[in-house]
Formats: C-alpha cells, sequence, structure tokens
C-alpha cells in the first residue's frame, strides 16, 4: 500500500508509469461474448484471423524492466490470456521487475488445468504477492454457454474456479466476475441464488456492459435491475454472506470501495460527470501489440511500446501523453469502468467519508458475526 501514499489527497498528480495498469496480453479468444468491446468490427488490432503481432515475452520482459517500482496493481486480461503458454513467464516478468503488489488474471475458466497449474505455480513461488483471479461466468448451465458462444463454457468455469479455491492459498483470492447485460438482466437473482446460496460461493461482483460491444443491444439495461443487483451483492458483503478480497491488508476497505463504486455507476449515467478521472495519470492500458492508452474507452493513442524501444516511463512521459492528460482533466471526461472508477474512488477525498461509512458497517458486521459464533 506504500506505493499510493504518494498520490493521496494530489488530484492531478502524474506517477512516473501508471500505478494501475491493464495489460491486454492477447486479443485471441475462444469465446464471442456478445458484450465484448475486443472484438468490434473494423478495428485492425483484432483480427484473430491474422497474427495480431502482440508483444513478445522478451519485448513484455524489456519493458517491464523499464518501469522501475512504481506499479502498485497489474490487470492481465485479453481475449483469453491462458490461450498464451507463456502467462507464468509474464507474471514472472512483473513480479521480479516491478515488485507489483497485486496482480490480477482474467479468465472465462475454459482452460482448467492450464489455469490452475499457473496459479498454483505462482501463489507458491510468490508468497509476498496478492493474486486474484477473475473468473466470467454471464448466466447459468446452457444460457452462458450460448451467451458466450462456448461449449461447456459453463461447467468448465465452475470446474476452475472450485479447484483453485481449493488451493486454499493465503495470498489468493477469487472472483466471479459477471457483466450485467440485457441478456441477463431479469433474472439477476437466479443466477446469485445459484452460484451463492446453492454452490456456495462467496465471492461475486458485477461490472455492467460498456464501450462499444460486438452487439450494442447488451448496452440496453435497465438500470433499476443494475442498482437492486449491485445492492445484493453489497449487502452480501455487509452481513458476510461475500468474503472478497480476504487476502489483502485492509480486505473490509476495498470491500467497502466495490460498494461505493457500484453507487457511482448509475450516478453516472443519470447525471453524468461525478468527479476528475485519473487515465493517464495513474491508469494506463496496454494493447496486446503495444499501444497504450489512457483508458480502454478513450480513442487517444498515446504512443506504441516499440517507438520507444519498450520504455513505457519514456511513453508515460511523453509530450502526446501530457497533451491527452490535460484533455481529459480539462473536458470532464468520465465513463462507467468501474476499474478506472476504482483509482478515482481511492485518490480522491471527497468519497472518503462514504467510504468509511461502508468500511464501519463492514467491520461491524464482521464483528458481530464474530461474537455470534464464538457463542454458538
Amino acid at each position: 500500500m506504500r506505493k499510493l501514499l504518494p498520490y493521496i489527497f494530489k488530484p492531478g498528480k502524474t506517477s512516473r508509469v501508471p500505478v494501475y495498469l491493464i495489460h491486454f496480453v492477447t486479443s485471441r479468444c475462444n469465446a464471442r461474448c456478445p458484450h465484448c468491446f475486443i472484438f468490434t468490427e473494423g478495428d485492425p488490432r483484432f483480427d484473430t484471423d491474422k497474427d495480431t503481432g502482440e508483444l513478445s515475452i522478451d519485448e513484455i520482459t524489456k519493458m517491464t524492466q523499464s518501469m522501475g517500482s512504481t506499479a502498485y496493481n497489474v490487470s492481465l486480461t485479453g481475449g483469453e490470456i491462458f490461450l498464451r503458454k507463456d502467462i507464468p513467464e509474464i507474471c514472472d516478468a512483473y513480479i521480479r521487475n516491478t515488485g507489483v503488489e497485486v496482480l490480477q488474471l482474467f479468465t472465462n475458466g475454459f482452460l482448467v488445468d492450464r489455469t490452475v497449474d499457473c496459479v498454483d505455480y505462482l501463489t507458491r513461488e510468490y508468497p509476498d504477492t496478492n493474486f486474484v483471479m477473475v473468473t466470467s461466468i454471464d448466466d447459468l448451465h446452457d444460457a452462458h454457454n450460448d451467451y458466450r458462444k462456448l461449449k461447456k463454457g459453463f461447467e468448465r468455469a465452475l470446474q476452475t474456479y472450485e479447484r483453485l479455491r481449493d488451493l486454499e492459498r493465503p495470498n489468493l483470492d477469487l472472483d466471479i466476475g459477471l457483466t450485467v447485460s440485457h441478456a441477463n438482466e431479469d433474472h439477476l437473482d437466479e443466477i446469485y441464488d445459484f452460484l451463492v446460496k446453492e454452490k456456495g460461493y462467496r465471492t461475486l461482483s458485477c461490472t455492467l456492459v460498456r464501450g462499444d460491444p460486438l452487439d450494442p443491444t447488451t448496452k440496453e439495461v435497465d438500470l433499476t435491475n443494475y442498482r437492486r443487483f449491485s445492492d445484493r451483492i453489497a449487502e452480501g458483503v455487509r452481513n458476510g454472506e461475500l468474503d472478497c478480497f480476504q487476502g489483502f491488508a485492509g480486505a473490509e476497505l476495498l470491500n467497502a470501495k466495490s460498494v461505493v463504486m457500484r453507487d457511482l455507476v448509475p450516478k453516472t449515467i443519470e447525471k453524468g460527470f461525478q468527479s476528475n478521472c485519473y487515465a493517464g495519470r495513474l491508469m494506463g492500458v496496454i494493447y496486446s501489440n503495444g499501444d497504450v492508452y489512457p483508458c480502454e474507452l478513450l480513442d487517444k493513442p498515446i504512443g506504441n511500446l516499440r517507438d520507444y524501444d519498450f520504455s513505457l516511463s519514456n511513453l508515460w512521459a511523453s509530450q502526446k501523453a501530457d497533451e491527452i492528460r490535460k484533455w481529459i482533466w480539462d473536458t470532464e471526461c468520465h465513463c462507467t469502468h468501474e476499474c478506472f472508477l476504482t483509482s478515482n474512488i481511492v485518490f480522491n477525498p471527497k468519497y472518503y467519508p462514504k467510504l468509511l461509512w461502508e468500511y464501519s458497517k463492514i467491520k461491524l458486521q464482521i464483528g458481530a458475526s464474530s461474537i455470534a459464533a464464538s457463542r454458538s
């Protein structure tokens, strides 16, 4: 957490490299989810029938060697990241060269053995690094498989989650990531009941469809449904039914942040700008071909790592980067992207009263549950 302290109470401060970095390590995927904004028509960066020019492990290693020790959280996403067999080596490079404290890996859970073997290795090899494995589940049984166009995708996702849970590593947190879309908004409670009540899974989060999805109708979500489902997850966190982020120091504070964040999404849609965005200052995105952007939704590329000899810090300090940062700040650019809202909450004192209020409710409930358990 010490890496975050220089940016607390300092709005507008820019880190040497992103404190929170999202790296699309591949654009290849074995699924075709209608809400996906990676496979939008006409985007030359994402053509899975051809060589996508994704960064090699040697190039990623060289890039991480240029980063120093600023990065706190790195998210590896795609595409389906485990289509790359060198994910363990990519994680090695980030951990050894940057000392990143939190490494998040996003998967659809289809490649069960490869995923579990990788996480088993990482959690044993790096006991001081926090790992978060996010497995995507958007519906139940055949509805999930049909939606993602991935035969047996649901069954394999559950198997991946359960085998990861069975590792019982103290530095491993699991999450089930559900994207709320027009396709599932009418039966979100049914999904919650199956995963949490029936299966006994204690981790669940949700995001709202964003960007320009493959199927635009997936964005036609009634915010009442999203808010109700978000409230149910928040109540699950407060009453101990869900216990996300237990491997982290200050886990309750992170869970409180998630409650505040999910409340901010509909407010942003309904009322617009809420607070300045730290995209391009504390957060950034690397695409599989080396393109660097301030965020996933803004079509303003800063540059390509190959043009900067894989020095992310030099690219991040470029005049183009400064111009884009100023544009984001001056135009009050805003969106509902949960990852970026996280930074906007954590580094903005405006949200601290609400954050501390939710934190206190979670702590009180955990304390009450502990007392009740000791008396039983």
